[in-house]
């Protein structure tokens, strides 16, 4: 018995160390499996955004053009499915990088009102299709904070867009604050409430899971991928914090989530009306609005008195005029019934006479048409929801001062930022450092179109700089000093066209080997003139092929061939180079294999620059004609 003892535990030890080993060598194949996918997800993520900037910025360039309605609200549609399916791809690329844990915090300071209206701006149109309204409520919040503005406002905008897309009418409101304080830190709570849909109890669980979704039936409705409230849950806990939500169907939800910041020193405000002490009169039929609004004011040190109407509003002035208590300033929301802001500020003046004070038009709705109504109406100032606190006090301050500046504290609204360009900085110069043609067009026509002289940058060497690399870089840009002579023009000059003059552009670009001209066409919304400038610039660029694909090889030469391969993919994807594009997919799957021989590498670059070569040459020669 005891010999049997003896041999069953040597083998139960045998066996217990083959197990180990065994789960030793799945654990290396599931982290590296994980890596991999990490890698190739964010791989993948960055390659999409180059042919992805250059859709967004030709599609602006194109519905510039035409004067056909339809074909305008065409391409404004092709931009909105482009920037939702860039948020997609900035999104799967965050929550890889989180789940290989490569994401760090920047740890810098930033401006409370910044970051807040920075998040409105980007829902703020949706949210006006719908008619909703946008409250802000962060008054106890110090106006500047040290921290990763960038992912506290990447976690602001999931949750602000989720509210805006499942909610149909009503509000908005986004309530900000401290829970608590550990010395310089502080612990904030963001808080995005609405008055949507709701959500069951039963799918509240898992909606914080990457790809999960409320119901089916909203999915098809509404869209999205259920990867912003996972992001957001991720980034708060990044942050030291948490997420979650509150919600029920019919009534609203309350998505939520908080982190850690610090304080950071405080800016001297040019204070040049003391505002203690001064009476506001606020109308809004917005219960929510008003609250938040007579908080932002009663913070500044204003004596605030709030009515839901205008007819309540006028009563209790008159009341107060009679009793010899005048206002300072009025702030009147615009849609209300039955009296809007307008016919208030109309109403005061019969009930008042020379003694209303400066007024203020409040609006969820930054339209021209509501500029124009409230200089009619000589209104002192407009104030666009959500209101931030540095708004409302700068508003405050110009209005109080009467110095008869433009009434308005924001920033330009759509369309009105051009027109400020061309007339303030025209003939001012730009640089722009952008390695793909395609993109680099795209800046240019943008930048010049309001008149700003354009440069843009010689070829680019990443780090780390190899110095060979660099020299031969400088060499290929460097003009070459000495004198022009006869041989040197008869030796640069173009050959000889090998099409007939008289033939038109697309019968010569239909000769050149593997490009298909229809994709290209589609590429530009059927410009010839847009289609040929782009061609150009193509062969421009790659006339001499890419120097970098005969580099000597080695691990440094393997990545300037990636990189080199990013590039050119993106311009032949836009282009139509379909056979160059293909090429140019295969060397980069023969590099991400993990089994690539250097050599056989270095063959294949050889052979993407003789096939690069090739297909500038024969392209320069249609477009030469």
């Amino acid at each position: 018995m005891e010999e049997q003892l003896r041999a069953h535990r040597e083998n139960l030890e045998e066996l217990v160390a083959d197990r180990t080993a065994a789960l030793a060598v799945a654990k290396n194949a599931a982290e590296a499996a994980s890596r991999s996918k990490s890698a190739f997800l964010a791989n993948m993520s960055h390659e999409i955004r180059t042919p992805m900037n250059a859709i967004m910025g030709l599609t602006h360039l194109m519905a510039r053009e035409p004067r056909d309605e339809l074909q305008r609200e065409r391409l404004r549609k092709v931009d909105d499915a482009a920037r939702h399916l860039l948020q997609v791809i900035n999104d799967i690329l965050d929550l890889s990088k989180i789940e290989a844990g490569k994401m760090s915090l920047a740890n810098v300071e930033f401006s409370r009102d910044k970051l807040l209206s920075g998040a409105f701006e980007l829902i703020s149109q949706a949210a006006a299709d719908k008619g909703l309204e946008l409250v802000l409520e962060a008054d106890h919040l110090p106006p500047r904070l040290r921290g990763d503005p960038q992912r506290l406002a990447q976690a602001l905008i999931n949750l602000l867009a989720n509210a805006v897309k499942f909610t149909e009418r009503g509000w908005i409101r986004l309530r900000v604050e401290v829970l608590g304080a550990n010395g310089p830190r502080l612990h904030l709570r963001f808080e995005v409430r609405d008055s949507g849909i709701g959500i069951p109890i039963e799918r509240q669980g898992a909606l914080f899971n990457a790809f999960e979704q409320a119901d089916a039936s909203t999915t098809r409705r509404h869209g999205g991928t259920g990867l912003g409230l996972a992001l957001t849950r991720h980034l708060a806990t990044l942050m030291g914090g948490d997420a979650g939500l509150t919600s029920e169907p019919g009534v609203g939800s309350t998505f939520w989530f908080t982190a850690w910041v610090e304080r950071a020193s405080e800016a001297r405000a040019a204070v040049t009306v003391p505002l203690k002490g001064l009476r506001a009169l606020l109308v809004d039929d917005l219960p929510e609005a008003l609250t938040a609004i007579g908080d932002s004011l009663g913070s500044l040190g204003l004596r605030v008195d709030s009515h839901l109407s205008g007819s309540a509003a006028v009563r209790h002035a008159q009341s107060e005029a009679t009793a010899g208590r005048r206002y300072d300033v009025v702030l009147i929301d615009w849609r209300m019934d039955p009296l809007d802001g307008v016919a208030t500020l109309g109403e005061l003046r019969r009930a008042l006479g020379a003694g209303v004070p400066p007024a203020i038009l409040v609006t969820a709705h930054d339209e021209a048409q509501v500029r124009h109504r409230a200089r009619e109406a000589k209104f002192e100032a407009v104030l666009v929801k959500p209101i931030t606190l540095s708004a409302l006090h700068d508003s405050l301050m110009r209005v109080l001062r009467r110095d008869g500046s433009e009434p308005t504290t924001l920033p330009p609204a759509d369309g009105q930022a051009q027109e400020q360009l061309r007339r303030l900085h025209v003939g001012q110069r730009v640089l722009v450092a952008e390695d793909n043609p395609i993109n680099q067009e795209v800046a240019s026509e943008l930048l010049t179109s309001v008149g700003l002289v354009v440069e843009v940058a010689n070829d680019h060497v990443s780090k780390p700089v190899a110095p060979d690399l660099l020299y031969a870089t400088l060499l290929r840009w460097l003009p070459e000093r000495r004198e022009p002579s006869g041989s040197d023009e008869t030796a640069s000059s173009p050959p000889a066209p090998r099409f007939a003059l008289a033939l038109p552009l697309d019968v010569r670009l239909s000769a050149v080997t593997g490009f298909d001209l229809d994709h290209a066409r589609s590429a530009v919304g059927g410009l010839e003139s847009a289609l040929e400038r782009l061609l150009r610039l193509f062969v421009d660029r790659y006339r001499d092929g890419e120097p970098g694909l005969l580099e000597t090889p080695s691990a440094g030469a393997v990545t300037r061939w990636r990189s080199i391969c990013h590039s050119l993919r993106g311009a032949c994807a836009s282009l139509g180079a379909v056979s160059l594009d293909r090429h140019v997919t295969r060397f980069e799957s023969e590099m991400a294999s993990t089994e690539a021989d250097i050599a056989q590498l270095a063959a294949s670059a050889r052979q993407l620059q003789e096939d690069l070569l090739l297909f500038a040459s024969e392209m320069e020669l249609a477009l030469a004609g």
